[in-house]
């Protein structure tokens, strides 16, 4: 968390315009990710999904391609999670960089980066608020 803030402000820049602008940049391009992650990432739950129903009905393949099966569709759950954690922890380095930047260099600025990563916040929110429970234990998201 504080790493990013502690590289925005060592990086030399021309004014506090720029650590600000390259704040707001930061959390925009992660706010754009979110929307094609997790709609490839609903498309990979409902693929396991039906894998893991497929289960029942295919019985001449041997244990250890289920097993394959249960340990892919579980690694995908794995990468999943972990990108919605790294956006988490990327929203709370945005906020602590946006409070030290408030603290060192105050700016009008500080209104608009704090809108950026509420644009994230809130993508990411939508994103992955449950809508319909999945066999296995997974998700379908909005």
């Amino acid at each position: 968390m504080r790493s990013y803030a502690e590289c925005l402000i060592a990086k030399p820049y021309r004014s506090s315009a720029s650590r600000y602008a390259q704040l707001i940049d930061d959390a925009g391009a992660d706010a754009l990710r979110v929307t094609p992650f997790f709609s490839m990432a609903n498309r990979v739950l409902e693929a396991d999904a039906v894998r893991q129903q497929s289960f029942q009905f295919v019985s001449r393949l041997p244990g250890e391609k289920f097993a394959l099966a249960r340990e892919r569709m579980a690694e995908n759950r794995g990468l999943i999670d972990r990108v919605y954690d790294r956006f988490r922890q990327r929203i709370a380095s945005y906020r602590y960089a946006l409070e030290v930047l408030l603290l060192q260099l105050p700016s009008p600025n500080a209104v608009e980066a704090e809108r950026a990563f509420y644009v994230l916040e809130d993508r990411l929110r939508r994103m992955t608020t449950p809508a319909v429970p999945v066999a296995a234990g997974g998700l379908i998201t909005k």
